[in-house]
């Protein structure tokens, strides 16, 4: 006799990096401040490009190349951001966290709870330490970010990715013939 329960899990699939950049992508998405948002992307921008530009040799490369003159260009930003490390969490004995610490701003988040800048830029840099994540965080064409799931995933929803393929050439004379059509069979009565 077959089992009735469902096997499927009622909870939603969390991918490798999504729960640590959810705040980065809160933030890009909320921020009021727009010069702030602005240094933040093209901070992404320019972690994007090293990271696709990267060398083979990493010791064998000119130091007046394009991705040596970009790194030293991340790193004068980098320097705008000063942080320290300091004990977070003390576990046992022996056992101990540290976390980045702002070192011109007061905390990492806000009074809102929401990131600062330094936390942004923090949450960045942990996006692109980690192995695979650095392509994760995207724009959507209608200007929200979201965390790319799969790397051929383009649009934040499915109301995005619908909007976006019916704006299409391609759909739209599509419909035009549909509606031609649907015209020429309701004026002969050739429907039920």
């Amino acid at each position: 006799m077959p089992l009735h329960a469902s096997h499927v899990s009622d909870t939603k699939r969390v991918f490798h990096g999504e729960l640590s950049s959810r705040p980065l992508v809160d933030w890009l998405n909320k921020t009021k401040n727009k010069a702030a948002r602005n240094r933040v992307l093209a901070l992404h921008r320019m972690l994007f490009e090293l990271v696709k530009t990267t060398p083979s040799l990493p010791n064998g490369h000119d130091p007046e190349c394009d991705w040596q003159r970009l790194r030293r260009r991340i790193n004068r930003i980098l320097l705008k951001y000063p942080v320290c490390r300091q004990l977070v969490l003390w576990f046992a004995k022996g056992f101990f966290m540290t976390g980045n610490m702002p070192l011109n701003e007061r905390r990492v988040y806000g009074p809102d709870a929401t990131l600062t800048e330094t936390g942004a830029v923090l949450a960045l840099l942990d996006l692109f330490e980690a192995p695979g994540n650095w392509w994760r965080v995207k724009e959507c064409h209608c200007g929200k970010y979201y965390f790319r799931r799969f790397r051929h995933q383009r649009f934040c929803s499915e109301a995005c990715r619908i909007k976006e393929f019916r704006s299409t050439e391609e759909w739209k004379e599509h419909r035009r013939a549909k509606a031609r059509e649907y015209y020429w069979l309701h004026k002969a009565k050739n429907t039920k």
